[in-house]
């Protein structure tokens, strides 16, 4: 969207790897009026350019796979500022081999509490993706952090798909202590610590 078109409704930017963009994204955000900016990861460095993280399960191990992944989600949030909410912090975890020991979440407990105490000092919100549902846990590390909030995403593919999952969403957000009705930044539908 561009700035200067008249009576144009703001929408929302989800940026991929910005950190590794900056000159693209920040033309695209200087000419353009977002509401909500997005950032996430999608793709892990790799020899040349970058690969899908679930294709970098195919080359390493599960466990390098998502602390890779996981630091490349630390980088985002240390080395770009212009976005309001951090999307799909698990996304690695959507790939995990099924043919492998469970997924635990506390296997990873220290990469996953780096990012939401960066976050936080930013004032910047977590997305719990309603697509595959945040752990509990990483709420609970979310909401030790000062400043904390969070917000959802359906991560819709299609119409039908907006805002499902929504409702299971809030009732695990509010096991983790969060309840609606604040702002940060300017974004308004957040969810805070009670």
């Amino acid at each position: 969207m561009r700035a200067d078109v008249p009576h144009a409704a703001p929408s929302p930017v989800e940026l991929s790897e910005p950190h590794r963009h900056q000159r693209r994204v920040a033309d695209l955000l200087g000419g353009a009026c977002f509401e909500r900016v997005l950032a996430s990861v999608h793709t892990l460095p790799s020899d040349p350019g970058a690969s899908t993280v679930d294709a970098v399960f195919g080359v390493r191990t599960p466990h390098e796979v998502v602390r890779r992944y996981l630091g490349e989600v630390l980088q985002v949030v240390e080395r770009f500022d212009d976005f309001h909410v951090l999307a799909l912090i698990d996304y690695a975890a959507r790939f995990w081999p099924h043919e492998c020991k469970e997924y635990r979440v506390a296997d990873f407990e220290d990469d996953y509490r780096a990012v939401p105490a960066v976050l936080a000092a930013k004032g910047k919100a977590l997305e719990a993706n309603t697509r595959v549902p945040l752990n509990l846990d990483i709420l609970w590390w979310r909401r030790d952090e000062r400043r904390e909030a969070i917000t959802f995403g359906s991560d819709a593919q299609s119409p039908e798909q907006v805002a499902r999952g929504f409702a299971d969403a809030a009732a695990l957000a509010a096991t983790a202590r969060f309840a609606p009705g604040h702002e940060l930044n300017g974004l308004n539908d957040l969810w805070t610590r009670r």
